[in-house]
């Protein structure tokens, strides 16, 4: 079986059976018809052009997907991408779009090329890059507190102080605190902002007998922030009484 695995163009010719043909290393006899195949004369395909993210833009999201448009008669395309120059060889494709595995760090160059590719050439791109924005500063769960009270004879109740602070040890004014109460309380989801201290004190129900009262941090939440929840020096915390 004759193969090959570059385009190419085929013209057909009819010939008695049995005929004649004279070839010139493009032509085959089959069955009484000349084939002859000729491959296209195909230049080297043009560059890559209008990036995006453009070249040296800055604050670019860490989510960004890259895309361009094709040189002319390009069929493919090598992709390189990476902090280095110029970038590192992510494979070859059709599309013209590339999402780069999870999200990007902050505060980071990229690099980029885009290499069109036909069967005849390849064309070597322009090597662009962009730098990603700086991400928000993280916020955590510095510490949880409790302390309890009896506010009638017989019953208890606690109280969950929670201190919220950033890296730099600063002391995060209206985050809102979001948590649950469990154990011997069913009081469930509760909320507050945190005041110029950085703290938010919660309350439980009361409970006739006491028991042990759980607070668990859920979410934190301010703007300018994110939370991570990692950093917590504690999630949760819980006192038992009497």
């Amino acid at each position: 079986m004759w193969t090959c695995m570059m385009p190419f163009r085929i013209v057909v010719v009819l010939a008695p059976a049995g005929g004649n043909a004279t070839t010139d290393g493009r032509k085959r006899l089959i069955d009484g018809v000349i084939v002859d195949y000729q491959y296209p004369s195909w230049g080297a395909p043009g560059k890559a052009t209008n990036p995006d993210p453009s070249h040296q833009a800055t604050g670019i999201g860490v989510d960004t997907i890259l895309s361009w448009t094709a040189g002319a008669d390009a069929t493919s395309r090598d992709v390189y991408f990476g902090t280095t120059s110029p970038g590192d060889a992510q494979g070859n494709q059709v599309e013209l779009t590339y999402d780069p595995p999870g999200d990007l760090d902050g505060n980071t160059t990229y690099y980029w090329r885009i290499d069109e590719k036909n069967a005849a050439q390849t064309t070597t791109g322009d090597v662009w890059y962009f730098t990603t924005e700086t991400p928000p500063p993280d916020i955590f769960v510095y510490d949880i507190s409790m302390s309890s009270y009896e506010p009638k004879s017989g019953y208890y109740a606690a109280y969950a102080t929670i201190w919220i602070q950033d890296d730099d040890s600063e002391d995060i004014d209206g985050a809102t605190v979001t948590g649950e109460w469990s154990d011997a309380t069913t009081k469930g989801e509760e909320e507050g902002d945190t005041g110029g201290d950085g703290k938010i004190t919660l309350e439980s129900d009361d409970v006739k007998g006491g028991g042990t009262f759980r607070f668990t941090v859920t979410d934190v939440s301010a703007t300018g922030y994110i939370y991570n929840s990692s950093k917590n020096n504690e999630t949760y915390d819980e006192i038992t009484v009497p």
